[in-house]
């Protein structure tokens, strides 16, 4: 690193704030393609706008990460550059109730946001599951899709307002503190989702709602995929409004060692319902029945809510499929009605390549997330799995994860319709940061678009 550089960045935001040694750089080096030249620790927006100027000044390429890891997406493989890092930006502002919103910074996570709040007798809905140590600030610039979604919408819509530090350093402040805002453009909307390559939000305004009264979970086996989606179906169309529906396969389930509360089976659904306890009640009576009447091979149900807390994190987790030999994971979105087809697909291209391949999803049009596992030396057959299922997931109307398709490994499978998203996209990123400065690496990728 430029010792002039080191030195300005030490000034604005303090030494020990700059972290050079290799026991702090080496978390990021998977992420990166190589060890950082160091992370930079931002406590509020002014610090954070300083540092991003002085990356203008100097031309030094970053990226943006939180507790947890890198949060800017896209092919960050590159030869130089810092971590800027707002992990410390982690305090809760302000908790209005009689306005339903909470004022917080990006680094708090949702495990303390849901503390913060439940006293008070209120969540925030956006949930992806896994870990609750999750930052706002990546969860709001993921727009992360939640199983909840089918009852509560999308992260997005939770977004009111945002603080927002620009890759050229200006410190911008969008929306508003009510529900309803139709004046402008709802830019604060547009950030959520551009997964850190056009900014990033140094304070966040979110919309909460009334924790539900009860809750409940219905869990069910199936000893063929087809019966599970007949149960699907035949639960969104019987008026029971689930606050998740989900669904995963065997390999899944033996990976999250859930497999034990279930009785064989090679189909799972689980149907989470909150709401008044009449309601609750009544609708796991429905889905109960739903199921049996599809051929479940078990039904249970409990309304324990450290139970069903449990099952939350076990279910979703992918732990158990990381390994440091080369796991790749791909989300992907398909039409409710070719899920069915879709997963068949995947388990025949697994198959034909060797690969293990666990899915996990949750409906709201479809929604569900895939994970293949390569065996130790099988990257390059990975690559040529993922290329395959990319395919036909496009194939039967649907689509694969966006920020997943920009890293090095996914550049041969793009189509030419993304390729087009990409020129607009790209067109949008040079506007606001015309000295590329911000998501590094995507430079490289620019240049295979416009070939």
């Amino acid at each position: 690193m430029d010792p002039d550089f080191k030195k300005r960045l030490e000034r604005a935001v303090g030494k020990d704030s700059v972290e050079t040694e290799i026991e702090g750089l080496q978390p990021h080096k998977k992420q990166m393609g190589r060890v950082p030249e160091a992370v930079v620790n931002v406590k509020d927006s002014r610090q954070a706008s300083k540092v991003v100027k002085l990356a203008n000044r100097f031309r030094v390429p970053f990226v943006f990460a939180d507790s947890s890891g890198l949060l800017t997406k896209g092919e960050n493989r590159v030869k130089r550059g810092f971590v800027l890092n707002f992990a410390s930006m982690n305090r809760i502002k302000e908790t209005r109730i009689l306005d339903l919103l909470c004022v917080a910074g990006p680094g708090v996570t949702l495990d303390d946001l849901g503390s913060a709040l439940k006293p008070c007798g209120f969540f925030f809905p956006p949930d992806p599951g896994g870990s609750g140590g999750q930052s706002l600030g990546r969860v709001v610039m993921d727009n992360a899709p939640f199983p909840a979604g089918i009852k509560y919408g999308a992260t997005r819509d939770y977004v009111l307002g945002v603080e927002v530090v620009t890759p050229t350093g200006e410190v911008v402040a969008l929306g508003s503190t009510t529900l309803k805002n139709s004046s402008g453009l709802q830019i604060e909307r547009f950030f959520a989702g551009t997964s850190g390559m056009l900014g990033f939000p140094t304070e966040i305004t979110v919309a909460v709602k009334p924790l539900p009264a009860k809750r409940s979970l219905c869990t069910a086996s199936f000893d063929s995929r087809k019966k599970g989606l007949e149960a699907v179906g035949d639960v969104l169309g019987s008026g029971v409004t689930p606050a998740s529906l989900e669904m995963m396969d065997r390999a899944w389930a033996r990976t999250c060692a859930v497999l034990e509360t279930m009785s064989g089976g090679i189909a799972f659904l689980l149907v989470e319902l909150d709401g008044h306890a009449t309601a609750v009640k009544r609708g796991t009576d429905v889905v109960s029945r739903i199921c049996r009447r599809a051929g479940a091979l078990s039904v249970s149900r409990t309304s324990d809510t450290k139970k069903i807390e449990k099952w939350r994190r076990k279910r979703r987790s992918i732990e158990g499929f990381v390994s440091e030999d080369g796991t790749l994971a791909m989300s992907m979105v398909v039409p409710s009605s070719q899920v069915a087809e879709t997963l068949d697909q995947i388990g025949r291209i697994g198959k034909k390549h060797n690969l293990t391949a666990g899915t996990w999803g949750f409906f709201l049009g479809g929604n569900f997330h895939m994970v293949m596992v390569a065996a130790p030396g099988k990257r390059k057959s990975t690559e040529e799995t993922l290329a395959e299922v990319h395919n036909t997931v496009s194939s039967l109307g649907g689509a694969t994860n966006c920020s997943e398709m920009i890293g090095f490994s996914h550049s041969k499978i793009r189509t030419s319709k993304e390729s087009s998203l990409d020129r607009v996209s790209l067109a949008i990123k040079k506007a606001l940061d015309p000295n590329e400065v911000l998501g590094a690496g995507r430079r490289s990728h620019r240049k295979a678009v416009q070939s």
